[in-house]
């Protein structure tokens, strides 16, 4: 290689070192600021998160990302030089919302690595109004999100997990434990030991293959809340959990779909004409299967407690027939208007509704 070349080749090779150890580098003073314990009639709390450009190039932020909508991000749009100090200022919003929080923010630059994350975490004492307003349920120290748990249509032979919070008021630490828990619901509460302005989460399972009826089930349970230095304080909160358990069609094979049950009623009303006042009645309907294979019938409800029925088979064979007879037990109100939900193993129409109607004669 001739001496120019060489040259050449080294002032390159020097020009490409200096370029690649010419840079910024944003160093932070601190990456986590805790705000403590605040009233939410503040509605707004600050801090600044300083850092140091200890490169040697020019340092940019580009963008500020909180992690949700509670926190606003103020940062410096012009570069900052090597060795000067600047900061990302943070702003916390409340929004009437007690408890504890943390948010991550992440800040981009034109630093290697481009990313990195800042941290506010802190607790909203919430005043008497917002913990009404946020945490409506319960009589006692710690109050709840939900007094009831709707889970919609859950599959028999599969789990449904649900969450809902609790806000400790008190000003000592508590403790909250579930009771009287079906054998298809399991549930606790985390943390064990819930200190002053702390949330507590409610974890429930529901294993649909343990619920005892197809339809609706509907179980109340108890959440039981006490302080940590006396356990025979208790306070208790009435829970509800409902599920509507379906059968799980999906798997059948297109033979079994051809050759499945078929639910077909006599009538879809049943009407009982005029009732006398606290006097039984009894009106019957028929369910033929149409089907090829054996008819099931799941269930029968009525949501009246007065109104009772009752089928005479639970399961139908091809061509055959069930009479269900539906008694009304003394009608209490001026009109009967209500339905009757036949739950079966018909997979085109596994729930079918016969309206019940009638007139009170006083």
């Amino acid at each position: 290689m001739s001496s120019k070349r060489f040259c050449f080749a080294f002032m390159v090779m020097m020009l490409l070192g200096c370029t690649a150890w010419a840079q910024p580098e944003l160093t932070w003073l601190k990456t986590v600021h805790d705000y403590g314990s605040f009233s939410d009639t503040l509605k707004k709390v600050d801090c600044l998160m300083p850092f140091v450009n200890t490169g040697n190039e020019p340092l940019v932020i580009t963008q500020v990302r909180p992690s949700c909508g509670c926190t606003v991000a103020e940062y410096p749009r012009t570069p900052i030089a090597p060795g000067d100090t600047a900061a990302v200022q943070l702003s916390f919003y409340s929004r009437n919302i007690p408890g504890e929080f943390q948010k991550d923010v992440l800040v981009y630059s034109n630093t290697t690595p481009r990313k990195s994350v800042i941290v506010v975490k802190g607790i909203v004492i919430g005043s008497p109004e917002s913990v009404d307003e946020k945490y409506p349920y319960g009589d006692g120290a710690i109050r709840f999100t939900h007094n009831s748990l709707p889970l919609g249509e859950v599959t028999k032979g599969r789990w449904r997990e649900a969450y809902f919070t609790g806000y400790n008021t008190a000003q000592e630490p508590m403790r909250a434990r579930i009771t009287g828990l079906p054998a298809h619901i399991t549930a606790r509460a985390l943390p064990d030991t819930i200190i002053p302005g702390k949330l507590v989460t409610i974890s429930l399972f529901y294993d649909s293959w343990k619920a005892p009826l197809w339809g609706l089930n509907t179980d109340t349970i108890a959440i039981e809340t006490f302080p940590l230095a006396d356990s025979t304080a208790i306070s208790t909160m009435p829970f509800t959990v409902m599920a509507q358990v379906k059968e799980d069609f999906t798997r059948l094979s297109d033979k079994e779909r051809r050759e499945a049950p078929e639910a077909v009623f006599s009538t879809d009303k049943l009407d009982f004409g005029t009732l006398t006042h606290n006097e039984a009645a009894t009106s019957t309907l028929t369910i033929k299967n149409e089907g090829k294979r054996d008819l099931v019938i799941r269930r029968l409800y009525i949501p009246d407690g007065h109104i009772t029925a009752q089928a005479d088979m639970l399961t139908v064979k091809k061509g055959k027939k069930a009479t269900i007879s539906v008694t009304v037990n003394g009608l209490q109100e001026a009109v009967l208007n209500t339905t009757l939900t036949v739950i079966t193993n018909d997979p085109y129409r596994p729930r079918q509704t016969v309206r019940l109607v009638g007139l009170n004669q006083k």
